[in-house]
C-alpha cells in the first residue's frame, strides 16, 4: 500500500513521459545510469512497476535530480495526478516533501529491483 500511495504522490500514475527522453533532457543519464535496465529505454514512466520506479529514483545523486523524475516533470499536463506541495519543495530540502519518500532514503537499488530475477518490490513480475 505504501508503494501505491508513493507512486501516486510522485505522479507516476498515467505518466506518458518517455524514460530515455527524460533522462537526456534532465541530464540524469550519467555513468551509473548507462549500466542499468533504463539505458535506451523507450518505455513510459507510467508503465514502470513500483520496484522499477524506486530503482530509477535511487540512481539519482540528489533530490534535485529526483525532482526531475516526479511531479510536474513527468506529469506536465495534469497537476491533479501528483502532490503539488511535494513537487514545489522537493529540490529545496532533504526532508520528506512527498509522503512515503523515506522509501528512497539510504536504501540500495538492489532492494527495489534485481535485474537477474523476475520479481520486483511488492512481488510484481517484471519482464
Amino acid at each position: 500500500m505504501g508503494d501505491l500511495a508513493s507512486v501516486v504522490n510522485f505522479g507516476v500514475a498515467a505518466s506518458t513521459t518517455q524514460i530515455d527522453l527524460n533522462a537526456s533532457a534532465s541530464n540524469t543519464d550519467g555513468k551509473t545510469w548507462r549500466a542499468t535496465i533504463f539505458a535506451g529505454n523507450t518505455s513510459l514512466v507510467g508503465n514502470l512497476t513500483s520496484g522499477e520506479y524506486f530503482y530509477l529514483l535511487s540512481l539519482q545523486s540528489n533530490m534535485t535530480q529526483v525532482g526531475q523524475w516526479s511531479g510536474s516533470a513527468i506529469q506536465p499536463t495534469n497537476n491533479l495526478f501528483y502532490n503539488n506541495y511535494g513537487n514545489a519543495f522537493i529540490a529545496d530540502t532533504d526532508a520528506y516533501t512527498y509522503a512515503y519518500s523515506d522509501r528512497l532514503s539510504t536504501l540500495s537499488p538492489d532492494l527495489f529491483y534485481h535485474a537477474g530475477t523476475e520479481l520486483a518490490a511488492g512481488g510484481q513480475r517484471v519482464s
